[in-house]
């Protein structure tokens, strides 16, 4: 069945993409080891857990999230600089 809006999140599964790629992770990678039914819940719960996070949120909380732990993203500013100066 097609969108009917244009601004209609993407879905894989009723799952955001970085909530399908949280569940696809842990998934393949214990499927390559036969380990399949592990796979699954470990997947789930990860894919879970991060619906709940970002529930409630405005869009793009992850990202900030992220930023604020410190991951560096690029095109802005690396996360332990605290002052700037010109």
């Amino acid at each position: 069945m097609e969108s009917r809006f244009l601004d209609a999140k993407l879905t894989v599964f009723g799952l955001e993409p970085d909530e399908f790629i949280c569940f696809l992770g842990p998934f393949l990678l214990l499927y390559l080891m036969d380990l399949l039914f592990i796979g699954l819940i470990l997947g789930g719960f990860f894919s879970f857990t991060i619906k709940k996070v970002k529930s409630g949120k405005p869009e793009g909380y992850l990202m900030h999230l992220l930023y604020r732990m410190g991951v560096p993203f690029s095109g802005l500013i690396p996360p332990h600089i605290t002052h700037f100066e010109e």
